[in-house]
């Protein structure tokens, strides 16, 4: 005698922790009800759990969910003769179930980097625009690499600010540049006026000459009143492949020394470490800290 489909309970218990996570429940939560499968049917919810975050900012094209379908169940058919017992076709069911969310995850998650590439300070997208950036940066790569994204970021920070007073408008924004001058409550940074006020927090030593960060308020009038101000800092490790008195060569990228550099651990040959940079107006990426890594 064959089973019906809704006698398997192991796909029954997935249909039901899947009807909790889309009513609001977590996905410990649902599990708690079936510790017996918890450990199977935990990663199907977590994918599931994430595809409908997704799905709340994004719509998601009804083409690309049928093509994941599709693809996967000619995968299948190839791999595994007709299942005529139940636990083959909870197998393929839950097979099928990974699919089409990872199908949905992945679209979902290219059409979020495309919409929010263009994205504005103020607009939706832009903390995902900023996420994506953070995350480009936390992936391993050489200093020179890394550095290079820092300061193509700072770039795109620039445009953003070009954009937004071309179009007038107000917004809440930071671009980083060379400190120019400081004349009372009027700094010039990389060219760009700053009224500095009695609420704009200094942080630090500003030094004429270097890069530093602005963070404050775009007026409609291309008036930018100033919040915080700090020294323009950039991070990158790697391994020391020479040291001298005046220079660092991190792996790929020359970082010069200077009497105000602070040297923590014992730098040599072949040992790792962090460093933190200030840039110069002339181009020079200037070492503030030294750290040996472990």
């Amino acid at each position: 005698m064959r089973l019906k489909r809704r006698s398997d309970p192991k796909a029954r218990a997935l249909e039901t922790c899947l009807q909790g996570i889309q009513g609001g429940m977590g996905v410990e939560r649902v599990l708690s009800a079936y510790p017996r499968w918890a450990d199977e049917l935990r990663p199907l919810l977590w994918t599931a759990s994430m595809a409908g975050a997704h799905n709340a900012e994004l719509e998601i094209p009804q083409t690309a969910q049928q093509h994941s379908q599709a693809a996967f169940l000619q995968i299948s058919q190839r791999m595994l003769p007709a299942p005529e017992r139940p636990f083959l076709r909870s197998i393929l069911r839950l097979l099928l179930v990974v699919a089409i969310l990872a199908g949905v995850l992945v679209t979902a998650a290219i059409g979020m980097q495309r919409s929010s590439a263009a994205a504005l300070p103020g607009e939706a997208l832009y903390s995902v625009k900023l996420a994506i950036e953070r995350l480009a940066l936390a992936w391993p790569s050489s200093p020179a690499y890394s550095l290079a994204l820092q300061l193509a970021q700072d770039e795109e920070r620039l445009l953003e600010l070009q954009i937004l007073r071309q179009r007038a408008q107000e917004a809440q924004i930071s671009f980083s540049g060379v400190l120019e001058s400081m004349q009372g409550d009027q700094w010039l940074v990389g060219g760009t006026p700053v009224m500095i006020t009695g609420n704009s927090q200094i942080i630090g030593d500003m030094e004429i000459g270097f890069y530093i960060v602005v963070q404050g308020e775009l007026q409609s009038d291309g008036q930018i009143t100033a919040q915080r101000l700090q020294m323009r800092e950039y991070v990158v490790q790697g391994r020391i492949e020479s040291i001298s008195g005046e220079a660092l060569l991190l792996e790929d990228q020359i970082i010069s020394l200077s009497l105000q550099t602070l040297v923590q651990g014992l730098p040599e040959p072949g040992s790792r470490g962090r460093v933190i940079l200030r840039r110069a107006q002339d181009g020079r990426f200037i070492a503030r800290l030294v750290e040996i890594l472990p």
